[in-house]
């Protein structure tokens, strides 16, 4: 899923039930949005919401041993500001998270090579164009003649 953290700010919406209910043998979250340390609950829900779309059983809704774990050892200490709960989530995110700049990934990636190729345009193409070529002489004409007359 690409702007990923989307489905995590938002579990029972539409979109990420949607998404959640894809079967795949594999699933990846993408974003651009950087993921900073959580600090609100507003961010452990997101990062939970994001864990239940990868299948994590922290981030199930069903209320079962790591749920409960969740909430105690991430969640409420959060909630009540003590920093167990951040390192804890910090923790469990690392698991599942790679982070890469721009800089990193332009490492990776071999150099860009342009190619210019001219292709012959299909009768099909040709007659497409002749025909928007023709609508913009119609608009251009018609917009000067509108202005003699003023």
């Amino acid at each position: 899923v690409d702007e990923g953290h989307s489905v995590g700010r938002s579990t029972r919406s539409d979109h990420a039930k949607f998404l959640c209910s894809l079967c795949a043998r594999s699933r990846w979250i993408l974003t651009g949005t950087p993921a900073a340390l959580a600090s609100t609950q507003q961010d452990i829900r997101t990062f939970r919401g994001l864990l239940g779309f990868l299948r994590h059983r922290a981030g199930s809704d069903e209320e079962n041993h790591m749920s409960k774990l969740w909430r105690e050892s991430v969640a409420q200490p959060v909630a009540q500001g003590c920093a167990g709960g951040l390192t804890r989530a910090t923790y469990l995110l690392s698991e599942v998270m790679m982070r890469h700049t721009t800089k990193d990934i332009a490492l990776l990636l071999p150099k860009l090579k342009r190619v210019c190729r001219l292709m012959d345009p299909s009768p099909v193409e040709i007659q497409c164009w002749n025909n928007l070529v023709a609508g913009a002489k119609m608009n251009i004409l018609t917009a000067s003649m509108g202005d003699e007359e003023k």
